[in-house]
């Protein structure tokens, strides 16, 4: 003998899985199977939260691997360029690295894109921010390139 449901009402059994990602990171999912159907009732992912000190933001999906929220992964971005300028300003970048911080550039862009158009709900404050950062990694490319130039125009016209 089951159990009834008291009418208009359905009972569910929820299953907790992990599904381990590239990342090494357990991915959770809770699964709902309603008892009468045995249908998929939904599927969702654990809300995660944020690794930032005192910081118990929801991290979106697309941010799960770096696991920051938003605020905190456009500060952490801003801080990067921050540091690049730096570096390459000096002029002691060598070319191995160069490389490696246009593909930096490029990987952090393409993060905040998906992270912008996954239609995570976001405040008007947090989409200026993205925008603001997608700008920030646009004039650091850009003053990478302007320094890598008078760099090698440097080196043209002293040796």
């Amino acid at each position: 003998m089951g159990i009834r449901a008291p009418r208009g009402h359905t009972f569910a059994r929820f299953f907790l899985l992990s599904d381990r990602t590239q990342s090494g990171y357990a991915n959770w999912k809770l699964l709902a199977y309603g008892v009468k159907t045995q249908w998929l009732l939904r599927v969702f992912s654990l809300a995660e939260t944020c690794s930032a000190k005192g910081c118990k933001t929801t991290v979106p999906s697309e941010l799960a691997t770096e696991r920051m929220c938003i605020l905190h992964f456009t500060l952490f971005i801003e801080e990067e360029c921050a540091a690049m300028r730096r570096e390459t300003a000096l002029g002691k970048a060598s070319h191995e690295r160069f490389s490696e911080f246009i593909k930096k550039i490029a990987a952090r862009g393409e993060v905040l894109v998906h992270v912008a158009t996954s239609g995570f709900t976001m405040s008007d404050e947090i989409k200026a921010r993205i925008l603001s950062t997608l700008l920030t990694l646009m004039n650091c490319r850009e003053n990478m390139d302007r320094s890598a130039m008078r760099q090698s125009a440097l080196k043209r016209f002293a040796g």
